[in-house]
């Protein structure tokens, strides 16, 4: 018997595995591997193989992190689920850095397929 995993339930596991600090874990097991990532200053990431390169260059430049959390996960029924998160953190050359962020995340067949991150930065 094959058992369907929902919507909500990988978005969920998601969210803990972010929580965890699996980043690169997370999008490996939860995006798909053409998804397109839209992030601030009209950048986008077409692809997960350049998503987890550029995770890896952004946690490259951390030196200490300070905060990490979720703020808020919300799920739709229309396959698009939302997840605010804070990152604080000093960064290699000594600068604070305080991002928070609402990710917007298209999910197609149980992955994101699309997300558009806003991000209000110090």
């Amino acid at each position: 018997m094959k058992t369907t995993v929902s919507q909500p339930t990988r978005v969920n596991d998601l969210a803990e595995w972010l929580r965890e600090g699996r980043i690169l874990d997370a999008i490996e097991e939860f995006y798909s591997s053409e998804v397109t990532v839209e992030i601030p200053h009209n950048q986008t990431i077409k692809g997960k193989v350049q998503l987890i390169a550029f995770k890896k260059k952004l946690l490259a430049s951390v030196k200490q992190v300070l905060r990490f959390e979720l703020t808020r996960v919300v799920e739709t029924h229309d396959n698009c689920a939302l997840i605010q998160s804070v990152f604080d953190f000093e960064d290699i050359a000594g600068k604070h850095v305080l991002m928070d962020e609402i990710a917007v995340q298209t999910w197609v067949s149980g992955k994101v397929a699309h997300e558009k991150v806003y991000r209000f930065e110090n």
